[in-house]
């Protein structure tokens, strides 16, 4: 089955469990792979739309894993019980939503071993949320797809330093990725392209100048971890 980048490094992030599940799961593809690797011997694969689930329901049947992947039409966390997966995997949607879905049912959040997201906007929002909750965030990766960058990250229960806003916008990383590189010197020159268009203006540039330093900061830090294009 072919997989996107985005996907690849969602199941890179998941470790061995009896039962993972995939909340809004669309098509199925990650709960189907979760079975297929042997990252679950068991998936739930979870979606609000009918005709979503039933996309999934019929992937399982092509691949011969009706029996091990349960399709469950539902909203969130809702169609699980505390503690019934180990891994929960969250992705394709937004970060305000994605918070808002693990604080309508923190028990069964808190229950699962690990939280494998990947929200399409606004990372530094569930970061901020995670952290507060008693999250901590070991792993992340930076993934770039079709011009656009998204962030996968694994959260555990646990705490950790506070972190700095340049890691709320970017993530903590102690083995940096070509991804992450790509998106800072793309930040970099959307604030450059920014700042031109002030200036063409007449307008302030202090705070968007700002913003570009502390992009600018970050890259060397990543760099002396190690970063590489």
């Amino acid at each position: 089955m072919k997989l996107t980048n985005r996907m690849e490094a969602i199941l890179s992030l998941c470790s061995p469990a009896e039962t993972a599940a995939d909340i809004g799961c669309d098509h199925g593809q990650v709960a189907v792979e979760l079975v297929l690797r042997g990252l679950a011997k068991t998936c739930i694969a979870a979606d609000i739309s009918a005709p979503s689930l039933e996309k999934a329901r019929r992937r399982a049947e092509e691949w011969g894993l009706s029996g091990k992947v349960e399709c469950r039409l539902g909203d969130g966390l809702s169609v699980l019980r505390p503690g019934e997966a180990q891994t929960i995997v969250l992705a394709g949607m937004g970060a305000p939503l994605m918070a808002e879905i693990l604080q309508k049912q923190m028990d069964v959040a808190r229950a699962a071993e690990r939280l494998v997201l990947s929200p399409n906007i606004y990372p530094e929002r569930l970061r901020k949320y995670l952290l507060k909750n008693g999250w901590r965030i070991p792993r992340e990766k930076m993934i770039p797809e079709e011009g656009k960058y998204y962030p996968v990250f694994l959260a555990e229960t646990g705490t950790c330093p506070s972190y700095r806003p340049e890691e709320l916008l970017f993530g903590r990383w102690e083995q940096p990725d070509a991804g992450l590189l790509q998106f800072l010197d793309y930040k970099i020159a959307q604030a450059e392209r920014i700042m031109e268009e002030m200036r063409r203006g007449g307008a302030d540039t202090a705070g968007i100048g700002e913003r570009r330093a502390l992009y600018l900061q970050y890259r060397e830090e990543m760099l002396r971890k190690g970063a590489r294009k």
